[in-house]
């Protein structure tokens, strides 16, 4: 591939040249060149060899030593702000996070899945294939399509894809201007993928993973379209939905959606923190329960506990109306009995801080006991309270039999396809 170094207007690859901009330019800084030793270490190990064009002697200088001697350059920091490109709102590239757009079909597909996966392993095509498709405006290489490719979070790189597909040729400028039917975002933070396994450099995207992304493990958020969500809302798997955001889309042009979208993942990305339930957020708490849990009455020892009544702390999203997690308790004659644990962000440590505020605050209360019940069918919580110091306290055989007496609406199939029959107790000396 040629690479082209300029005052660019931006940085894209296309046709077979990489058109390289620098934020300063005639300077180079050290990520830039740091970006020429990856794109030549990566041209390399895809048996190509990467020709240089530049009329800047000093930059020529600088360039040709990165590309011939890349294992030269020093590592760099991404700076926090890149100005190669400045046609977005906030006037460069911010590279707290990355961003991933699908149009609304593709979206499907990933929500079934729960992965984010490259166009060979999603399509099931080699990339030899995919490269000779029509689709493929910019004339990647075969090698690109084994990957899933990210640009940074404020890029609006991907709705120019959508729009490019969904009509079938390039589009004006002037048709960016006005409404793009844009797609749906999938936001993640760089440095949770810079440390992926997967990870790839090619100099030229900000990172990008071979084969699949979990977006369990790696999603921060994920915004619909307003027109898009009551088609896709059904399909977000569980583990996802406390992740998921509907976000009016009013005809918002090419970049205005891009800061639109962008400020409010900000938004929903700010710190909060978990809160006793008060009867401002108890009709909240008590319709995530209803939904949760089958019902408001939960089973607790041949008792039905009104799950209306009891205490707990929430934490919910910066939007003030959706939950991220829920643990609710009873104390009782110095024991601490949990009642209740949700997490709506799973390996995101939600649980656990829930977890840790319920047990400080047992301690508070005199308690000498925390304790719990789950279910058979449940192995994931297994798993979770004995890896944080729970043991296993007694199984009630049949107790979830005899319990649909008292709680009807108990499924008698629970989680991983498991028949529901036994409660199994944990406890932690205080």
């Amino acid at each position: 591939m040629k690479i082209d170094i300029a005052d660019h207007d931006g940085t894209i690859q296309w046709g077979g040249v990489y058109y390289f901009a620098l934020s300063d330019y005639p300077n180079i800084s050290a990520w830039e060149l740091q970006k020429l030793a990856r794109f030549a270490q990566y041209e390399q190990a895809h048996s190509r060899r990467p020709r240089l064009k530049c009329e800047h002697p000093g930059i020529r200088r600088a360039a040709k030593l990165a590309l011939r001697r890349p294992e030269t350059i020093p590592a760099a920091d991404v700076p926090a702000k890149l100005t190669e490109c400045t046609a977005c709102k906030q006037g460069g590239c911010l590279t707290e996070l990355l961003c991933h757009t699908a149009d609304g079909a593709a979206a499907q597909s990933i929500f079934a899945c729960g992965e984010l996966r490259s166009a060979v392993r999603a399509r099931g095509l080699p990339g030899a294939v995919l490269a000779k498709e029509p689709r493929n405006a910019a004339g990647d290489t075969a090698d690109y399509f084994d990957y899933v490719m990210f640009a940074w979070g404020n890029c609006v790189a991907g709705d120019r894809l959508v729009t490019e597909r969904r009509l079938g040729r390039a589009p004006t400028e002037a048709e960016f201007l006005g409404a793009i039917l844009p797609g749906v975002r999938f936001y993640f933070r760089y440095a949770a993928l810079a440390a992926h396994p997967n990870r790839v450099y090619d100099g030229y995207h900000p990172v990008k993973i071979r084969d699949c992304v979990d977006l369990r493990d790696y999603l921060v958020a994920c915004v619909i379209p307003s027109y898009l969500w009551v088609e896709l809302s059904p399909l977000i798997p569980p583990a996802l939905q406390g992740r998921a955001h509907c976000l009016p889309y009013d005809g918002e042009n090419l970049w205005d959606w891009g800061e639109k979208c962008y400020n409010f993942v900000q938004d929903a990305l700010k710190p909060t923190q978990p809160e006793p339930i008060t009867a401002r957020t108890r009709p909240l708490v008590t319709a995530f329960i209803a939904r949760e849990w089958h019902g408001t009455g939960m089973l607790l020892r041949g008792e039905l506990i009104d799950m209306t009544k009891v205490d707990g702390f929430v934490w919910l999203e910066p939007d003030g109306a959706t939950i991220r997690g829920l643990i609710t308790y009873l104390i009782r004659d110095g024991v601490c009995e949990i009642t209740s644990l949700n997490s709506q962000r799973e390996n995101q440590g939600v649980g656990t801080s829930l977890l840790e505020l319920v047990k400080l605050h047992a301690r508070e209360q005199g308690c000498h006991k925390l304790q719990l019940l789950t279910t058979n069918d449940n192995i994931n919580a297994l798993r979770f309270y004995q890896k944080r110091g729970f043991d296993l306290a007694g199984v009630n055989l049949g107790a979830i039999d005899r319990g649909r007496a008292l709680k009807p609406e108990i499924p008698l199939t629970g989680q991983n396809g498991i028949p529901l029959r036994h409660e199994i107790e944990f406890a932690m000396e205080l």
